[in-house]
């Protein structure tokens, strides 16, 4: 009798206690845009549909789709303007549907590719009750010649957007996945923002410091958290509280202190931010060796940089001897960290004031792959000057996202530091 008891007492505290290190984002909104999930192709063969006027002499293709819990039929139909019919109300025809939205068509070569979109309806079990969410799906397809073959691709092009309230603040957070069926309960697929910095804002772009993976600590407040779990449609994310580490993603903004690091260059010289020894930083991440910025030989493989505005300040950092001739060369410091994949044969520069890098965990602080971005830091490891990148946000929602990056000019990073040194 006693051993019951305890047992029934469990049962009903556990929950508590568990829920007791748990808070829970709330995301209602769906919110349509151009990015989002893989894609994926579908598998297309000869169907004749028997509730859409087609003249008999007609060439068209059906395949089925998987979002949500069930699959979607779709139907391409050939022609010198194919058009796109999907099951978009779930219910196994196509003749109350509409035919999907062609916004765009590209032609390259003999291939034509367009480019469709359609709302449709897609059902969720969540909690053994079915669901039903209205998302975007987008489509590309892709006809070789006039009577070549098609293939055709689809991605999810939806994501929730919601509130978390935690000690009395309240963050905005967006959730979007990489499936294509729309499933967001597979953690290993889904990213999750939040306006850490409470400023109304979250930047979508991964990386971002504001966008976590499943398996990465988010800092919320006084704890940290990790997500516990999510429901199929994305409207509720679960998240605990753990004694870990929270996942270090710092904002690389002007104003903002500088990740600090210490690292050796390929000449074997300790270098760190903030430096201790000179007023100025220059971090340059490129994907080009010095050697290849050095000369102004057109033909030579500089030619393949990022931009020219890049190119051009590469080569003006190389020589700030001459181009910043009017400071103190020994006050200013420059790390080249590099940023590509893979190098043949590094050549490590033998200028006093350049160190030439080549750390992962360095770049995972201030970069990625192949990124092209320059920082000015002074001696309080402050940034003061950065390449910007921006998004338009309300382009995002359109068939056409808007964003890119703010490059600093060679005149711009002379004045930051005329400012740095002369202060």
């Amino acid at each position: 009798m006693i051993k019951r008891i305890i047992f029934i007492a469990l049962v009903v505290i556990l929950p508590l206690l568990l829920l007791g290190g748990t808070v829970v984002a709330y995301l209602p909104c769906i919110i349509d845009w151009n990015t989002g999930s893989f894609t994926q192709n579908v598998v297309l063969f000869a169907k004749r549909p028997t509730e859409l006027p087609i003249a008999s002499e007609s060439r068209f293709l059906y395949g089925e789709i998987n979002v949500g819990a069930r699959q979607l039929g779709i139907m391409l139909l050939d022609g010198p303007a194919p058009t796109l019919w999907v099951d978009a109300n779930n219910n196994g025809s196509f003749i109350d549907d509409g035919p999907a939205e062609c916004y765009l068509r590209k032609t390259k070569g003999t291939q034509d590719i367009y480019f469709w979109k359609k709302k449709v309806t897609i059902c969720y079990d969540v909690d053994g009750k079915e669901h039903s969410n209205d998302v975007l799906l987008r489509f590309v397809g892709t006809k070789f010649g006039f009577f070549g073959k098609y293939t055709l691709s689809y991605w999810f092009s939806s994501h929730r957007e919601g509130m978390l309230e935690v000690s009395g603040n309240i963050y905005k957070v967006i959730l979007f996945t990489k499936r294509t069926d729309g499933d967001y309960s597979v953690l290993d697929d889904i990213h999750f923002g939040i306006d850490l910095n409470l400023d109304g804002k979250i930047n979508p772009s991964v990386p971002s410091p504001e966008v976590y993976s499943a398996e990465e600590v988010i800092p919320i407040g006084d704890e940290n958290y990790r997500i516990l779990s999510i429901s199929p449609d994305g409207a509720k994310v679960v998240l605990e509280a753990v004694d870990e580490a929270a996942t270090f993603k710092p904002f690389l903004e002007v104003g903002c202190k500088a990740p600090a690091f210490t690292v050796k260059d390929l000449l074997g010289r300790e270098v760190s931010i903030p430096s201790t020894d000179t007023k100025a930083t220059i971090l340059v991440l490129s994907s080009y060796k010095p050697c290849e910025i050095s000369s102004k030989n057109e033909g030579n493989c500089c030619n393949n940089a990022f931009t020219d505005t890049n190119k051009a300040r590469l080569y003006q950092l190389l020589h700030i001897d001459y181009y910043l001739k009017e400071f103190y060369v020994s006050s200013i410091r420059i790390i080249w960290l590099l940023t590509g994949k893979e190098y043949d044969g590094l050549c490590s520069e033998n200028m006093k004031w350049l160190y030439v890098v080549n750390d992962r965990d360095m770049l995972s602080l201030y970069g990625y792959p192949a990124a092209e971005r320059i920082f000015v830091i002074d001696e309080d490891g402050v940034i003061r000057a950065t390449d910007e990148y921006w998004i338009d946000e309300k382009s995002w929602l359109s068939d056409y996202p808007q964003g890119g990056q703010l490059m600093l000019t060679f005149d711009d990073i002379k004045a930051i530091l005329k400012d740095i040194l002369l202060q």
